[in-house]
């Protein structure tokens, strides 16, 4: 790897929060400057750094590929809530004794995992601003019901301690010029505390979670969005982190689209242009089409399209 690049750069920084009780110990920003760059932490000492660096890692962590290297880099960081010991090789021996391994195995695994978490790191620019982040947003839209249906499952990840209620945000395009009829219900993990309101290609509702949640914990709820017409797209457009956002697409089997394809990190306003320009998907028997985005931009819109004629 060459040393010089963003990557390797990220990497040293990270494994230079390893020794001692590491996160839980003071952080000097003027040792990590391409953390605080890629998480926009403007802050060089302090328990604030430590702390918005913590949220912001927690985050990032969640987006690895393995639930194991997800464990791993956790431990070998001591992120919150720092319970996992108080040294570098008391963590390592603890999970070599977990693993069954032995600690050279397990150190080889750790900097592997933080490799992987450096390039997402490099990849997404996390907001440890915010309070809380989405890790999955799952979507099924049935264009085979009347009203169409978008059947959402959304996790998500607190940041600090006390995230209660939160801005429900729902990207339903719609035909120009047109006012759909759009309800949202609320199936699982959360009620409504809101009338629900259009903000340019979003319904945003505030709803309250069971209980407030704390740092570093996540929740699930479940909802359904109908409108009565929708444009021929639907996509993602974040305002905050998402880790991953996967969107499956049913269609009426018997009414398949002429074209489909997928949209990948595109400005809006490619949207709203009727040529096809990413990747062609193609229907199944079933009339279904899907595709999964990781470590998505806030601004930048991921989804799928299709034209019928």
């Amino acid at each position: 790897m060459n040393t010089g690049s963003p990557n390797a750069q990220l990497l040293l920084e990270l494994k230079s929060l390893r020794p001692g009780r590491g996160l839980a110990d003071a952080v000097d920003g003027a040792t990590i400057p391409n953390l605080r760059a890629v998480n926009a932490i403007d802050l060089e000492s302090g328990d604030e750094l430590r702390a918005k660096l913590d949220a912001a890692l927690a985050a990032a962590v969640q987006g690895l590929s393995d639930d194991g290297d997800r464990h791993l880099v956790t431990v070998a960081l001591n992120l919150a809530p720092h319970g996992y010991g108080d040294t570098f090789n008391a963590r390592l021996e603890r999970l070599a004794g977990t693993l069954r391994l032995t600690t050279r195995h397990v150190q080889r695994k750790i900097d592997n995992a933080l490799g992987e978490l450096a390039e997402r790191l490099c990849a997404c620019r996390w907001v440890p601003e915010t309070d809380w982040s989405v890790l999955y947003l799952d979507v099924l839209l049935r264009l085979d019901t009347t009203p169409p249906e978008a059947h959402e499952r959304r996790t998500i990840l607190a940041h600090v301690d006390g995230v209660h209620t939160i801005a429900n945000r729902v990207d339903v395009p719609t035909e120009s010029n047109a006012e759909p009829k759009t309800r949202l219900e609320i199936l699982f993990g959360a009620v409504t505390a809101t009338d629900t309101s259009r903000q340019d290609r979003s319904l945003v509702t505030d709803i309250v979670l069971p209980r407030p949640l704390h740092q570093g914990e996540r929740h699930t709820y479940g909802q359904i969005v109908r409108a009565d017409r929708i444009a021929d797209r639907f996509a993602c457009t974040p305002s905050r982190p998402h880790v991953r956002f996967a969107l499956r697409v049913r269609f009426d089997p018997t009414r398949p689209p002429a074209r489909v394809w997928r949209m990948d990190g595109v400005f809006t306003r490619q949207f709203d242009e009727p040529a096809a320009s990413g990747e062609p998907l193609v229907p199944d028997l079933a009339g279904e089409v899907a595709a999964e985005f990781t470590n998505l931009r806030p601004g930048n819109s991921y989804g799928i399209q299709w034209q019928w004629h």
